[in-house]
């Protein structure tokens, strides 16, 4: 499963998220590094990238053992900083 084939994570990247588990658990955490991507960007003003994507992610899934989620994060930067 494909959550939205393309995540605009700002002008400058394009992020596509492949989905597997929980259908629940896995939109809840592509839409929870969606805002906290922009929220970041609103606060620092720093661009967010395919890596901050990935990690963020990956923090998500290791604190907490109970998520029933496996997710690829790819994706490619436009413009580098």
């Amino acid at each position: 499963i494909i959550s939205q084939p393309r995540i605009p994570l700002t002008e400058a990247s394009t992020c596509c998220i492949c989905r597997s588990g929980s259908a629940a658990d896995t939109q809840y955490l592509a839409d929870k590094v969606r805002s906290e991507l922009v929220s970041r960007q609103v606060l620092y003003r720093t661009r967010g990238t395919v890596t901050n994507a990935a990690r963020l992610l990956r923090s998500m899934l290791v604190d907490d053992p109970d998520m029933s989620a496996g997710l690829i994060c790819a994706g490619y930067d436009h413009v580098l900083q």
